[in-house]
């Protein structure tokens, strides 16, 4: 199964893969193809300036599809992905977990108190950026003060592997346990 969305404000690009046997899916988010491409304006917006785009409207959708279908099968989840496409998956990891869609007005919205149901997600992101300012600028956005005391950004299920440091996945803090 897979996601495309082609439109020059967007570019996403997602797949699943289906594991029968280990009841598992495997989501995976393409990172940034070239330079001065619409990866890297999403880049900047996103990662640098904390900005919701089509692209990770796009990632938030598919990987909560996808999540809808492993909730109902009883698979686990793994969000994965390299640069930019590791950073859609730590994003994706907390959307899926502490968020629903608001199908009302195809808009994510907060879910309400247990997440207990969302225990089996996972995520591995290979030289990305850090992901944590701009799941904490929707925790700010999309919670009460109320509803943000039970969603804990630091115990989010994120593995981060970077291989040679550079400017890119240095940047921004990491989400991780």
């Amino acid at each position: 199964m897979s996601a495309r969305n082609r439109g020059w404000s967007n570019g996403y690009y997602g797949e699943a893969y289906v594991n029968i046997a280990k009841k598992q899916i495997a989501v995976t988010h393409e990172g940034t193809r070239g330079f001065l491409t619409r990866g890297w304006i999403t880049n900047i917006l996103c990662i640098v300036l904390s900005k919701m785009t089509a692209r990770v409207n796009s990632a938030v959708t598919f990987a909560y599809e996808i999540c809808q279908f492993a909730k109902e099968m009883g698979f686990d989840v793994f969000f994965i992905g390299h640069s930019l496409g590791g950073w859609l998956a730590q994003v994706t990891c907390f959307t899926s977990i502490y968020m629903k869609l608001n199908e009302q007005i195809n808009d994510f919205k907060s879910r309400d108190g247990n997440y207990s149901d969302c225990e089996r997600h996972f995520t591995i992101a290979f030289d990305s950026p850090g992901a944590y300012q701009f799941i904490n600028m929707v925790r700010l956005k999309c919670f009460t003060a109320e509803q943000r005391k039970s969603v804990d950004i630091d115990i989010l299920p994120v593995e981060n592997y970077v291989f040679h440091p550079n400017i890119v996945n240095l940047a921004n803090f990491k989400v991780c346990n």
